[in-house]
């Protein structure tokens, strides 16, 4: 899978998912003013539910889709998925370590 495919997968939903908030809130009305803040809010919380799967596309993680679907699919189980996908980001066994000098 090249770089440019796990960038798409890693952003495709959170575009995905800012496209239907936007819609959501533009076609409601709000309780209040204060509910206007709750499309930042969302877009905030839709982008750092793919933060593993962004940090694994930009570091070219050699288990990307692994990473992809913990992600995806095991944060909304307590959140315990996000945590083992954000840290399998940042290790990858496959990639080569540089040697010391």
């Amino acid at each position: 899978m090249t770089i440019t495919t796990k960038k798409l997968f890693a952003y495709v939903p959170v575009v995905f998912f800012w496209a239907l908030d936007w819609w959501a809130f533009t076609t409601g009305n709000y309780a209040s003013e204060r509910d206007k803040i709750l499309p930042f809010y969302f877009a905030v919380l839709i982008f750092l539910y793919m933060l593993p799967a962004i940090i694994a596309a930009h570091r070219n993680h050699s288990y990307f889709l692994g990473v992809w679907l913990v992600d995806l699919l095991g944060t909304p189980i307590f959140l315990v998925g996000w945590f083992i996908a954000i840290i399998w980001a940042f290790l990858d066994p496959k990639r080569k370590q540089p040697v010391p000098s």
